[in-house]
Parts: structure tokens; C-alpha cells; sequence
């Protein structure tokens, strides 16, 4: 059977966030991080309230270095059984 599945990736087509196979972190955290940040909590109290990510990933995110939006959304068949 097959299935489309839309996939975030970057713009030159590589999956992004929780679409990328290696991702450890789920976007859900990765919003709540800055939904933390913009009401002011420090990128440490930040880490130590999401319980898992070292406070160095948490800045990454919230400076724009790592976790970016993505650039497009394509569709992908996806062979299952």
C-alpha cells in the first residue's frame, strides 16, 4: 500500500525537525523552549524545567543556529505493508 506524507525540510530538500531520522529532540520542546524564553526565563532554567537537553542545545535553538523553521513542506510516498 502506498501513502503521501508530508515531510519539513530545508530548501535544498533535506528533512528538517521531526522529520529528519537522527532528530533527538521533538519540535514540541524545541517551541517550548521559546514560548520559556519569551516570557523571560534564563536558557538554564530553561534546561533544567524541559529535563533533558544540556543547556548549550538550548541556547542553539533560541539563537537560530540549530532547529530552524523549515524552508518548505513536500509530499513523499511512502511505501508500507
Amino acid at each position: 500500500m502506498k501513502s503521501i506524507r508530508l515531510v519539513k525540510t530545508t530548501a535544498r530538500g533535506v528533512p528538517v525537525g521531526d522529520d529528519h531520522p537522527n532528530t533527538r529532540w521533538p519540535d514540541s520542546m524545541v517551541a517550548k523552549a521559546r514560548a520559556l524564553r519569551a516570557k523571560g526565563w534564563t536558557i538554564h532554567a530553561i534546561a533544567g524545567h524541559l529535563g533533558g537537553p544540556h543547556y548549550t542545545t538550548v541556547w542553539r535553538w533560541l539563537a537560530g543556529i540549530d532547529r530552524k523553521p523549515p524552508a518548505k513542506v513536500v509530499a513523499r510516498l511512502v511505501h508500507s505493508e
